[in-house]
């Protein structure tokens, strides 16, 4: 009997990747609810950062739904608008948005999509 796929984000993402888990069961059933969890999460402090200040936390989430979420499952933060909002300001901080901008952050490898 197949066993239950791993309820991280990027686990998951893998399983798709390998066939183990449907793209469709991913967008539907598994990131809605990452991405509900973390927009819940993401209010316990106000809603800017998911610690009430910039963290680490804001920094990884934003790089999840950056190189993983978005470019698998387009539109997936739709639904979601704090946590949208907050990968926009993570973005939008100079020094990242540098980097984002930057020949190395070109050259660097990204988490590929998933086949539609």
């Amino acid at each position: 009997t197949p066993h239950a796929p791993t309820t991280s984000p990027s686990i998951l993402c893998c399983q798709a990747l390998r066939g183990q888990l449907s793209r469709d069961e991913l967008a539907t059933v598994h990131v809605p609810k990452h991405l509900g969890n973390l927009e819940r999460l993401l209010g316990v402090h106000g809603g800017l950062w998911f610690t009430g200040d910039f963290s680490l936390a804001d920094l990884r989430v934003a790089d999840l739904c950056l190189h993983l979420f978005v470019p698998s499952l387009p539109g997936c933060l739709d639904s979601f608008p704090r946590l949208s909002r907050m990968v926009a300001r993570v973005v939008a901080r100079p020094r990242i948005a540098a980097y984002l901008a930057s020949e190395r952050y070109a050259q660097t490898d990204k988490f590929r999509p998933l086949a539609a």
